[in-house]
């Protein structure tokens, strides 16, 4: 199950590196490097290199990042993401008919066989969606502006934004800092 969510991150990082929605041009190498870590396959350990990347290129990566919190996860990516799921879940199910049990229990591979691919694509979309927007939420905590600034206190203290948990962790990290 974890391979799966894997592949659809490495795949999305890949749609996302070639759309042009990034309202301010940037860096080829730069643009690669935040899409990456906003969609989830930096590898663990690797926040402190996000850190220091985002310090480096702050003023560039300022308005992508605020756009990305305000408006959320572009359309397009979703809509590339739900079309990787339908490839994803078909292979899926292809391999849970097979005979081997990929080290799951009988239990859990009916579980996974009874999914149905709208459930799957709901589930792989929810994930992501909730993992960019943390991730860029996280990000808005590195920003030293006022703009940024304004915004994740504002999300923090918003009892119904979807995302004020991840406001108020970031916010703790700031204070750290």
């Amino acid at each position: 199950m974890r391979f799966s969510i894997f592949f659809i991150m490495i795949v999305c990082g890949f749609f996302l590196c070639r759309t042009e929605i990034i309202a301010q041009p940037l860096n080829s190498d730069i643009r690669a490097q935040l899409l990456d870590y906003l969609t989830g396959s930096c590898e663990e350990g690797e926040e402190d290199s996000f850190v220091e990347f985002v310090q480096k290129n702050e003023q560039a990566v300022t308005p992508v990042i605020i756009k990305f919190v305000q408006d959320g996860v572009p359309k397009d990516f979703i809509k590339n993401l739900e079309a990787t799921t339908l490839r994803l879940y078909a292979d899926r199910q292809k391999l849970l008919n097979e005979k081997s049990n990929f080290g799951l229990s009988e239990e859990n591979l009916e579980i996974l066989k009874k999914e149905s691919q709208e459930a799957f694509t709901k589930r792989m979309t929810k994930d992501f969606r909730d993992g960019f927007m943390k991730q860029t939420i996280f990000g808005l905590s590195l920003l030293r502006s006022k703009d940024a600034q304004d915004l994740l206190n504002k999300i923090s203290t918003d009892k119904n934004h979807p995302y004020q948990r991840s406001a108020e962790n970031a916010l703790i990290l700031l204070k750290k800092q």
